[in-house]
């Protein structure tokens, strides 16, 4: 086996609005009316590092409408880089085929939309997970796709909106508001927990930074791009030349800006560090290894609120239940 590495682009939370929608909020501000312009930032910024593929972890529109949409293809067309998409719970609609009215609306020759399981190396599968409403309310549901790539992998990378490991426990220890977990969370644990060898899990959905390390899995949860301040996700995964998945899993960069009064586009560069080197997943079928502390850096102006991101409220917090734990 040669050493081989992809290097992933992770953008969540984009959040795009018909004109004239009111500011909204979660953490912190969401900056509704820059939100097309921080995306194209973000997919420029990727295409700037020459990154293999982006991966877009949903909430791309608020209302799922068709403008936003439109504007999403817009800045899509933009790049020729291969685009893996899932929906969040802002893009699946009250169509009757919510999934299906997504999955058309991204249908672009360079973008695979969930639920899809494709190969990204002969020795690295991808599963994207897609969604879909569950019963009353604001409810969802995770949908997998149960096709297969012949591969033998040596790892497996989860794309999804919604984490499979429960974390509003976490949330409310460091007093981060929760946004909701899957009807069917349980079962989707257990049906990528079906697959061999170590799982690299990478969720949106929550707006912060956190990590949740149990056995073989690790969860990596990636910040907002709507919201201060402003986070794409820079994931290089390894797999060297003994077939180990990489003793960097690799670099995860948090790209932020929160300069004031407004965010500044052209300022979209400054890479600030969210997570630092992770360490090595361990041997083929061996459980992963422990995740190193968080380090961050953020740039605060005077004229902007203090972020309440995750990794600043509280960067030791433990959650030692059922063997595992979980950092902020």
């Amino acid at each position: 086996m040669t050493s081989e590495q992809i290097r992933l682009g992770v953008i969540t939370e984009i959040h795009i609005v018909p004109p004239g929608t009111p500011e909204g909020f979660w953490h912190n501000p969401f900056l509704f009316d820059q939100a097309e312009q921080l995306f194209l930032r973000a997919v420029q910024r990727c295409q700037e590092l020459e990154v293999d593929a982006i991966a877009i972890l949903g909430d791309l529109t608020h209302f799922a409408d068709a403008g936003s949409f439109a504007a999403i293809r817009g800045v899509l067309a933009t790049t020729e880089l291969p685009v893996y998409v899932l929906p969040g719970n802002h893009d699946v609609g009250g169509e009757v085929q919510p999934l299906a009215a997504f999955q058309q609306a991204l249908d672009l020759p360079n973008v695979t939309t969930a639920p899809a399981t494709l190969a990204l190396t002969p020795w690295i599968d991808l599963m994207l997970v897609g969604l879909e409403p569950s019963g009353e309310g604001r409810r969802y549901a995770a949908v997998r796709s149960r096709a297969v790539t012949g591969n033998d992998p040596v790892l497996t990378v989860v794309l999804t909106h919604f984490p499979p490991y429960a974390m509003q426990e976490l949330l409310a220890s460091a007093d981060l508001k929760h946004a909701g977990d899957l009807t069917n969370r349980e079962p989707l644990l257990e049906a990528i927990g079906a697959v061999s060898g170590p799982l690299l899990i990478v969720n949106g959905h929550l707006h912060v930074h956190a990590t949740i390390e149990d056995g073989r899995f690790l969860q990596l949860s990636v910040a907002a791009l709507i919201e201060p301040p402003h986070d794409v996700t820079l994931l290089t995964i390894g797999i060297d030349e003994d077939g180990v998945p990489g003793e960097r899993l690799d670099e995860l960069h948090r790209i932020g800006v929160t300069e004031p009064p407004v965010v500044v586009l052209g300022g979209l560069g400054g890479i600030d560090t969210a997570f630092e080197a992770l360490d090595h997943l361990g041997d083929v079928g061996a459980h992963l290894h422990d995740v190193a502390e968080q380090i961050v850096k953020q740039v605060h102006g005077p004229h902007v609120a203090e972020p309440r991101d995750v990794t600043t409220t509280t960067q030791t917090s433990r959650n030692r239940r059922s063997g595992r734990h979980a950092r902020l």
